[in-house]
């Protein structure tokens, strides 16, 4: 529609002409004012700082509210064209490029803040896995503007996700080593009958302990951790259920009636029944964190897609000051072509 400004301006002798030109200069350059320093609000975000990662590692408000801008700006994407300086060079629009560098700018930001909490690698892990996951749902939907679903960033937060969830697999690999069979046995014969070296039975003995370990640690963690999303957490269990729990099944069912404890019941803790539904509350998260517990998921999760928190005003006033701004600019635009048609010179 803003073309229609121009056109719209053209009529002669009126002080309307001059008013309504002044007012919508003046417009657009506080919009592109707000349009820029958006960008940079994003990479300078306080919380880098100041609050870091959520204590359950679920959605930062610093990206549902990037998203929910983004989502918003498109709707203006006709008028936000006008607006935007063209980059040099590129064959993108010019609301296209604003996407990317706004996605750039928040990957950098969220990187950030996993990269300050050096000893929380779980937690790190799990933050970022969750932001990228919603980012690249949300953004990637082919019902969105393709300035957004089409941006070049948003595969790249696609990559980034499968890499984290990679690094959380990797995770598992001391507590799936441990399950590996003992040296010398390829697994093809039965152990039924079979008697024990008392370095086999130390062996099977230890590699219970390093896997009970290693589960408790994980779930140290986990039981403060959410993922919200409910594709996410059941790839991520599964992911589980496949490669550990299965690993440990079959350890136990080879290895069970080994005498190598006088109480096996302190070493095999689990059966696959309860390993399995201990893997099915994986990142639920618990109560008592400091921001008055992790809260049900279906709650959570409409908090962050309508962006209804705000934790930075500044931030939240630059997103409602530009579509306010937007929206003026479209209102005087229509209101200058109904009066142009109203009092166009007969010829």
């Amino acid at each position: 529609m803003l073309p229609d400004f121009q056109d719209a301006l053209r009529l002669r002798g009126s002080r309307l002409d001059e008013d309504v030109s002044d007012l919508v200069m003046r417009m657009k350059a506080a919009c592109q004012k707000l349009l820029m320093e958006f960008e940079d609000d994003i990479r300078r975000d306080s919380s880098s700082s100041a609050r870091g990662m959520p204590e359950d590692g679920t959605v930062h408000e610093l990206t549902s509210t990037t998203v929910n801008y983004l989502k918003r700006l498109a709707e203006y994407r006709q008028t936000a064209e006008a607006l935007l300086p063209r980059i040099q060079g590129s064959r993108n629009p010019p609301v296209q490029e604003y996407v990317n560098g706004i996605l750039v700018q928040l990957k950098g930001n969220l990187e950030r803040k996993a990269e300050k909490e050096k000893k929380a690698l779980l937690l790190s892990n799990i933050f970022l896995m969750n932001n990228y996951h919603y980012i690249q749902t949300t953004l990637g939907s082919s019902d969105l503007d393709p300035a957004l679903s089409a941006s070049s960033v948003v595969g790249d937060f696609k990559k980034a996700l499968e890499d984290q969830i990679e690094i959380y697999n990797n995770s598992w690999i001391k507590a799936a080593d441990s399950m590996s069979l003992l040296i010398g046995d390829d697994g093809k014969k039965s152990m039924a009958g079979h008697t024990y070296t008392s370095r086999e039975k130390t062996a099977v003995k230890d590699k219970l302990k390093t896997f009970n370990t290693e589960l408790e640690d994980h779930l140290a963690t986990l039981k403060s951790l959410t993922v919200p999303d409910p594709t996410l957490q059941k790839r991520l269990r599964d992911m589980i259920k496949n490669k550990l729990v299965l690993q440990y099944c079959r350890f136990v069912e080879r290895y069970g009636d080994a005498p190598f404890a006088k109480n096996k019941a302190k070493y095999v803790r689990y059966t696959k029944d309860t390993m399995l539904a201990l893997v099915d509350k994986f990142f639920e998260g618990q109560q008592g964190t400091s921001d008055g517990g992790a809260q049900q998921y279906g709650d959570r999760h409409r908090r962050f897609y309508l962006g209804a928190q705000s934790y930075d005003r500044n931030i939240i006033l630059s997103n409602h000051l530009c579509n306010l701004s937007l929206a003026l600019c479209l209102l005087v635009a229509h209101r200058l072509y109904t009066l142009r048609k109203l009092y166009r010179p007969v010829a």
